[in-house]
């Protein structure tokens, strides 16, 4: 699998939700490397850390991202470099002050357009998942929040795409912007249990090729793929 990766998403839901604390997410952190594992298909690849404490592989045959939230763990893989995000959009959980903090005024004003609070929750996750997306591809902390692009959801910007998901934009920061430009994709499981996933690779391809999803667990959950957002043409 050394040569032609393709970009891929790998999901794993747990049987029972993990407890509060260090043990769930070390049980959360192992699925993830099981996960990874199933993806490369490499016998116990070696794993090092970047100066800014990101894992990666250290013969840097591919690229990857672990993330997990309440039951889902999502582990994205690519030759390119790669982040991904899961979010459990909780019905109930106010984000205002986080978003007033660290949101650039389009998104709030994507937020404030919400419905309800449930609708409220859900449009906070999908920016959360794609700024966090942005901050693991490039090895940032979530203290480097501030220097997201701002993502552009809305019905004015939407176009289609081969895939099936609305096309949407990512407006970079004024100024310097040292950091390489990412195709994001965006999938959503909504019900009892709603979760918010996004993806990113590198582009370097036109259009940006969405990422293959494949389960590695018995139960499955069924994820849409609601859009694709690209960097805002110049």
């Amino acid at each position: 699998m050394k040569n032609g990766l393709p970009f891929r998403v790998g999901l794993s839901l747990l049987l029972e939700l993990p407890a509060n604390g260090s043990g769930a997410h070390a049980a959360q952190h192992e699925e993830g490397l099981r996960v990874l594992g199933l993806l490369d298909g490499e016998q116990a690849a070696a794993l090092e850390k970047e100066l800014s404490g990101r894992p990666r592989f250290a013969d840097a045959h591919a690229d990857f991202s672990i993330s997990h939230s309440r039951r889902m763990v999502a582990v994205s893989f690519s030759r390119e470099r790669t982040g991904c995000d899961i979010q459990y959009a909780h019905p109930l959980k106010n984000h205002d002050g986080l978003a007033r903090r660290l949101f650039h005024p389009e998104e709030l004003r994507y937020l404030d357009e919400a419905s309800g609070a449930r609708e409220r929750s859900l449009r906070f996750c999908r920016l959360w998942a794609l700024k966090e997306c942005f901050l693991k591809a490039n090895g940032l902390s979530v203290f480097a929040m501030k220097k997201t692009p701002a993502f552009l959801l809305g019905k004015d910007d939407a176009g289609l795409s081969a895939a099936g998901g609305n096309i949407f934009f990512c407006r970079l920061a004024a100024g310097d912007f040292p950091y390489p430009r990412l195709a994001f994709h965006l999938y959503e499981c909504s019900g009892d249990e709603a979760y918010v996933l996004a993806a990113a690779r590198k582009e370097t391809e036109t259009p940006p090729q969405a990422p293959e999803t494949i389960w590695f667990s018995e139960k499955t959950l069924p994820f849409t793929h609601t859009a694709e957002l690209r960097s805002m043409p110049v």
